[in-house]
């Protein structure tokens, strides 16, 4: 039997306004890249240079990823 394991994290990664964000990003993928999830959704990860940093970071370990591109109105 295998067991999936699920994280969930909220980045709260709005640039600009959200304090320690770079900080909060590179420990995040740092964290995920030595771990062994088999899924792992974030929240609030707003610009495209953080989710490339994350993606690169846990290409070894989660090599599939989709990003949603939203509009702030």
């Amino acid at each position: 039997m295998k067991f999936i394991f699920q994280q969930e994290h909220i980045v709260r990664g709005i640039a600009v306004v959200s304090r320690d964000r770079i900080e909060r990003i590179q420990a995040i993928s740092e964290v995920l890249a030595t771990s062994q999830y088999d899924i792992v959704c974030l929240q609030e990860v707003w610009t495209d240079h953080d989710y490339n940093l994350i993606r690169q970071k846990v290409a070894g370990v989660l090599p599939f990823s989709h990003y949603f591109y939203r509009y702030v109105c």
